[in-house]
């Protein structure tokens, strides 16, 4: 009797792989199962750096004459930051930085709470946008001339970002947030930090929020980092002498099936204007380190027109709800699937256990043939969709939304395109 829901399960998913040419795994409680890749890296970065069979290509930057000079027509405008001095919030003694501190991230912690990150909104408004014009159009030209906005029901990192700094002037007058531009995986550090800011040839893919502080009595200067795109549920403090309250190194993320820590730093002969956040991850018996730059030198003025730009065209969609730990729930899909068999991987949590469950496409269909949703799936998806704070129509809404994209195979050919020819290094 044990073994009978595993074996129903496995006969649901053959079923579904002879209709629709993918497997459906159904699984019953699993204590191993922990918050995957996606849930973690919410900027749906496109290198999982720990699996086997992927080959990462790091970006180094390096002087202007190293450089690959790459004829075709750039895609995005290049990124540009503010010419006006950063303003510190001033405080009289460490004590007062610290219970500042303190309420910033009672602030940030209901935000990761009341917002979810979801970049399938977003990509669907662009979706719709584009197949809604009135004279048609490559996707190349129609992306090139697209105005990005802030959709509440497709809020990235970007949109996450903007919010938190509307809520902390509101919250803390006297305050002056700024956007914190982040390059992610970068190689050669001392190379790419030579500029001031960033060249061009930089992909700003992230997008945070920093404040500058300063304490009066002990002259000292740091920056408070806020990153509600990667669920980080704490301000993390980076004092230019490394003293506390500099937050060093922490746990991000500890599961059954990986620890991640991070690690911010001022990086040296910078001016304070560069900072290192360095990732180390333990998995499977294996640890990889890696490093993200972030430009704290001036307020970042592209996050819209370039890093949402970007965002717009990775083939890794993702929405996510958060608590005050990290994510809750979600659901996450790949849109470059070998042989065009994608899926959607529901995250929920059920009886203190998280459960995983793979949907193909095509139940969400719009096609006559595709087939109808079994009662497990069913109540798998009001599941998921009561842990996400949505409605299951809102959900399933969503979940149609993207397997009708994917039903149009020359926007998904071409969106794949612009997403290589934006970043090269994500093939």
């Amino acid at each position: 009797l044990k073994v009978l829901p595993n074996v129903l399960s496995w006969f649901v998913g053959l079923l579904y792989t002879l209709l629709c040419g993918t497997l459906v795994f159904l699984p019953g409680d699993d204590s191993r199962v922990g918050d995957h890749e996606a849930a973690q890296k919410v900027n749906d970065c496109h290198a999982r750096p720990l699996e086997q069979d992927v080959t990462l290509t790091l970006r180094g930057g390096g002087p202007p004459d190293s450089k690959v000079q790459d004829d075709s027509p750039r895609l995005l405008p290049a990124p540009g930051w503010s010419e006006d001095p950063i303003e510190s919030l001033t405080f009289e003694t460490d004590h007062d930085l610290q219970k500042f501190v303190e309420q910033v991230k009672l602030l940030l912690q209901r935000e990761l709470c009341d917002r979810r990150y979801n970049t399938m909104g977003n990509l669907l408004h662009f979706y719709r946008s584009y197949c809604g014009q009135a004279k048609p159009e490559s996707l190349e030209r129609f992306y090139c001339r697209y105005k990005p906005q802030v959709f509440e029901d497709g809020l990235s990192c970007v949109g996450l970002a903007l919010h938190l700094s509307e809520e902390l002037v509101r919250t803390f007058p006297g305050a002056a947030p700024f956007l914190v531009s982040c390059e992610e995986m970068v190689q050669d550090v001392d190379s790419y930090c030579r500029a001031d800011p960033p060249d061009n040839s930089s992909i700003k893919e992230h997008v945070l929020v920093g404040l500058s502080v300063f304490v009066r009595n002990r002259n000292r200067k740091g920056i408070v980092v806020l990153d509600p795109g990667y669920h980080v549920a704490l301000p993390v403090v980076v004092m230019e002498d490394g003293l506390p309250p500099h937050t060093g190194r922490f746990v991000q993320s500890n599961t059954s099936k990986s620890t991640k820590e991070y690690c911010y730093t001022s990086v040296p002969e910078t001016a304070g204007r560069y900072m290192c956040w360095n990732v180390t991850e333990a998995r499977a018996g294996n640890v990889k380190t890696w490093n993200n730059i972030l430009y704290v030198g001036s307020d970042f003025k592209s996050a819209l027109s370039y890093s949402e730009m970007r965002n717009l065209v990775y083939d890794f969609r993702t929405l996510v709800a958060r608590d005050k730990r990290g994510p809750t729930a979600g659901v996450y899909c790949k849109l470059a699937e070998v042989n065009r068999n994608p899926i959607f991987t529901l995250f929920y949590v059920e009886q203190g256990n998280r459960r995983e469950l793979k949907v193909p496409f095509c139940i969400f269909s719009s096609n006559f043939l595709a087939p109808e949703p079994d009662a497990d799936v069913e109540a798998a998806i009001e599941e998921c969709a009561a842990q996400v704070g949505m409605d299951v129509g809102e959900m399933i809404g969503i979940l149609s939304g993207m397997a009708e994209l994917y039903d149009n195979v020359d926007f998904v050919t071409e969106l794949l395109d612009l997403n290589h020819r934006v970043d090269p290094s994500d093939a």
